[in-house]
């Protein structure tokens, strides 16, 4: 057999035990060690037919192929052994202690040569060139090469050896490669790696939303406190992602809602009535879209990241009808806006779209420009945005659940959000009883809304 030269931090030393472990448990049989072909980035099943070629043109019966990956502050080993055919005999990993971690390695190739030993009695009494699968059953070693998807690495249903899968037993009950995508996502390869580093989502969501508006201006009876209780919110999301270094997320959400609505009487000690509106509530509408590019980095088990982009929101409200002491008139109490911001800010993500299991994310976004109109009326003549938007989402991945195709996700999102509108000028909205128009106004708008969702990703 032939065992190649361990790839990653201190690899000589593991190939070295790896070799010695092999020729103590199997002195019958002859090992070498050779190079490391170059092409061999990684350690995967998918890369048992260049590891059996390799062994086939050496001369030999067997090809051990191993990595020693650090991520962090782990450190893994993981051996693949191949038969020259492209039969996989063996496939394991196992994170290596601080002290003293030749005794990890050391344990992990005594596995490995029990499992050798067996494949290659096998090997030794079969008249033929091949084993057939039956023959390999018997000697209690599953070589085929059968295997399903799951997250990022190939889960094989490997042989056993001393009663446990070569694939997914562990060694003082670390985590094999095929069994759990979070393990292998901090130690050895991103999950899901089969599809490269690329990844998609596309989620509905629906919950509730609620928030308080006050526009504010020194015109005697022209301020406006609007206040909607939790209404219905619907949404979709899109999210595309190359690793972790370059991710896009867009966001559509909409309602409808009946605003109620309090304005500032007269004076009390005027003679001035309050006006009758009607109707006493404001049916509106709104719709509002987010997209967002951004990069991050992995800082031990999280991702910060930077995020920029733009969002866009408009809600159209009802006119209605004021009777005050100056008559009656149709006005749009709330008035219709449009906004188009520029956002940017920062994320802190567990996982990301390839994680299997429990993923979540905080962001915190600026709003330092706005451009926000009203119609057909106005409380200004231009008006300048400041704000700050952050969100709280947890999410869990069944990223296989579709096999091959991909998988599904659920998610629970909380969001909060508070701008703060200063208007220059006179605005076209006029004070309620006196009738004169609004000037120099402000508005302070807080908005809170919570959603649960599921989505597809690939």
């Amino acid at each position: 057999m032939v065992v190649f030269e361990t790839a990653g931090p201190n690899g000589k030393n593991a190939a070295k035990n790896i070799e010695a472990q092999l020729s103590e448990a199997l002195p019958d049989h002859t090992v070498k060690q050779a190079p490391r072909p170059k092409a061999w980035k990684t350690v995967d099943v998918r890369m048992a037919g260049q590891v059996g070629e390799a062994a086939a043109a050496a001369g030999d019966d067997v090809g051990v192929a191993s990595l020693v990956a650090k991520k962090g502050r782990k450190v893994r080993l993981v051996i693949l052994a191949v038969t020259s055919d492209g039969r996989v005999v063996f496939d394991k990993g196992a994170d290596l202690p601080r002290k003293q971690p030749e005794k990890r390695v050391v344990a992990l190739a005594q596995d490995l040569a029990k499992a050798l030993g067996k494949v290659l009695r096998s090997l030794d009494e079969s008249a033929s060139a091949s084993v057939g699968s039956d023959e390999l059953q018997d000697s209690a070693v599953d070589s085929s090469p059968r295997s399903t998807r799951t997250g990022a690495t190939t889960e094989l249903e490997a042989t056993e050896v001393s009663g446990q899968s070569g694939a997914s037993a562990l060694l003082d009950d670390s985590t094999s490669l095929g069994d759990k995508e979070e393990e292998a996502d901090e130690l050895v390869r991103p999950s899901r790696r089969r599809r490269s580093s690329f990844h998609a989502a596309v989620g509905g969501m629906v919950g509730g939303l609620t928030f308080q508006d006050s526009i504010s201006t020194p015109v005697q009876g022209g301020d406006l406190k609007i206040g909607v209780g939790v209404t219905l919110l619907t949404g979709a999301s899109l999210e595309l992602a190359m690793a972790d270094w370059l991710t896009f997320s867009a966001t559509f959400r909409s309602y409808g809602v009946a605003i109620d609505h309090e304005f500032n009487g007269d004076d009390p000690n005027t003679a001035i009535e309050e006006p009758t509106v009607t109707p006493p509530e404001i049916n509106a509408s709104a719709i509002g879209v987010t997209a967002l590019l951004g990069t991050g980095m992995e800082f031990g088990p999280l991702i910060g990241g930077v995020v920029a982009g733009v969002s866009y929101d408009s809600m159209t409200a009802d006119k209605q009808t004021l009777t005050a002491s100056t008559g009656e008139q149709g006005v749009a109490l709330v008035p219709s806006w449009t906004r188009l911001a520029a956002i940017a800010g920062i994320t802190l993500n567990r996982g990301n779209l390839g994680t299997k299991g429990f993923t979540g994310q905080f962001g915190l976004l600026a709003v330092p420009w706005a451009m926000h109109s009203e119609s057909p009326l106005t409380s200004g003549s231009s008006a300048s945005t400041l704000g700050v938007q952050t969100w709280l989402r947890g999410r869990y991945h069944l990223n296989d659940f579709f096999g091959r195709a991909g998988g599904i996700y659920f998610e629970a999102r909380v969001d909060l959000e508070y701008l703060s509108l200063s208007y220059s000028g006179v605005g076209t909205r006029r004070a309620f009883g006196s009738g004169d128009p609004v000037k120099s106004s402000s508005e302070s708008r807080i908005s809170v809304g919570g959603v649960a969702g599921v989505g597809y990703v690939y």
